[in-house]
């Protein structure tokens, strides 16, 4: 059986119940089975226990709010009920090839973030260019949102890392020639403890840009079929 049709029984109302009814069928026998094989009854004495066993009313209330409890955080963070429409699933593809194949492909700015250190070292300004056109081209433009709710949170997630790595850059590194850039050389002398603490900051900030677009382009390349 697919877990895709166990997941839209689950997800209908009719039946999750038949599900629930099975599983509370079920339960009374596994529990007869262990008491007979603990307490040493036979197994009928052992269901007739069970079945008519006296159970308080707030122990009732308990499970039964614990158990709606559960099902909306099911429904809230766990649950998905998206699913693509045509329209909808070339929007997301072409996003995702945008993406991907023009304004952040992996042999760039990324590839750049993955081996460059920032640690003293000028850097060349045109190897964040895709870096600064995908923060610009996607601040607060709606055309440039997945439908896909899951894939959009990722989008977000590189887009909030990207802003961070923006402003490390703004604040602690200053221009010299030839549209170059750097961490200042002689903090790591004169203040040790800033340069790395800066140095780290910068280093930790393109760790998550690199792991948040792997995680968009994986996940989004499984979504977007």
């Amino acid at each position: 059986m697919k877990k895709g049709f166990i997941k839209r029984i689950w997800s209908d109302p009719v039946g999750a119940g038949v599900i629930s009814g099975l599983i509370l069928l079920v339960l009374p026998s596994i529990g007869a089975l262990l008491n007979t094989i603990i307490g040493g009854s036979s197994y009928k004495e052992s269901v007739v226990f069970i079945l008519t066993y006296p159970i308080e009313i707030w122990i009732l209330l308990s499970i039964a709010i614990l158990c709606v409890l559960l099902k909306v955080a099911y429904c809230r963070w766990i649950k998905t009920d998206f699913r693509y429409d045509a329209d909808s699933l070339l929007h997301d593809k072409n996003l995702y090839d945008k993406i991907v194949k023009e304004v952040l492909p992996p042999e760039g700015s990324i590839s750049f973030l993955r081996t460059n250190n920032f640690a003293g070292f000028s850097f060349d300004l045109k190897y964040l260019e895709q870096v600064d056109d995908f923060y610009f081209r996607f601040k607060n433009n709606p055309t440039f949102e997945f439908v896909n709710p899951d894939i959009e949170k990722l989008r977000k997630n590189l887009y909030v890392s990207i802003d961070v790595f923006q402003d490390l850059i703004a604040g602690n590194t200053f221009s010299m020639e030839n549209n170059r850039q750097t961490v200042p050389e002689e903090w790591e002398i004169e203040c040790p403890d800033h340069f790395y603490d800066v140095v780290n900051k910068i280093q930790n900030s393109t760790k998550n840009i690199c792991s948040d677009y792997d995680t968009l382009v994986r996940i989004g390349r499984i979504k977007i079929k």
